[in-house]
């Protein structure tokens, strides 16, 4: 019988990082206990009994946001992060809504983030306030909050240099609204239409 030599796969340390970032980081943290891998994702979520989730990731770079109302950009591939600095809030309660990603005209990361008026369980509110934190001038700073009232639903997604949300509008139909890092404007964008009756439950 021929004698095979059976190699281990191996994945490469960008492969690895990349599958990592995007686990919850709950679970980051209990393979910290078990795995003695050659590096070390350095996690900033020391304690694990804090709730936390990934609003969003772009070039490398992840934006964690903690239930302890701090946020922080981490950098897993070199093991960095960084802590935000606190944004001036107007209620004691609020209802937000964040996203991240990379403005390529000022060359820059940005946070948006949205907060309302009350607590997570509230309808609707005019009260809203949009700040957002430059990663070039370590700053938050209001902008436009014009796209107005309705809560946007759901995680942002990033693309083509703006962060996109669900919301409906007062008819309830649902549409898109999407904010452009770059002029920090906001939009409204009908939703793809899929043919009548396709989508009916």
């Amino acid at each position: 019988m021929e004698d095979l030599n059976l190699t281990i796969p191996f994945l490469s340390a960008e492969l690895t990082t990349e599958i990592l970032s995007r686990l919850p980081v709950k679970s980051l943290l209990k393979f910290r206990s078990v795995s003695k891998s050659a590096f070390d994702l350095d996690s900033p979520i020391k304690d694990a009994t804090e709730s936390t989730y990934i609003v969003g990731s772009c070039n490398g770079l992840i934006f964690l946001v903690c239930s302890s109302k701090s946020s922080i950009l981490w950098n897993p591939t070199i093991r960095k992060y960084s802590y935000l600095p606190g944004f001036r809030r107007r209620w004691e309660k609020t209802y937000a809504r964040y996203g991240f990603g990379y403005d390529e005209i000022h060359d820059d990361y940005k946070v948006v983030g949205i907060f309302h008026a009350g607590s997570d369980s509230g309808g609707d509110s005019d009260d809203v306030e949009v700040q957002i934190y430059s990663l070039k001038s370590d700053v938050w700073t209001n902008v436009d909050g014009s796209y107005r009232k309705k809560r946007l639903n759901g995680s942002c997604l990033f693309a083509t240099g703006k962060l996109h949300w669900n919301t409906n509008t007062t008819t309830n139909d649902w549409i898109i609204v999407s904010f452009d890092l770059g002029n920090e404007k906001w939009e409204m964008i009908e939703k793809p239409s899929y043919g009548e009756g396709e989508w009916d439950s």
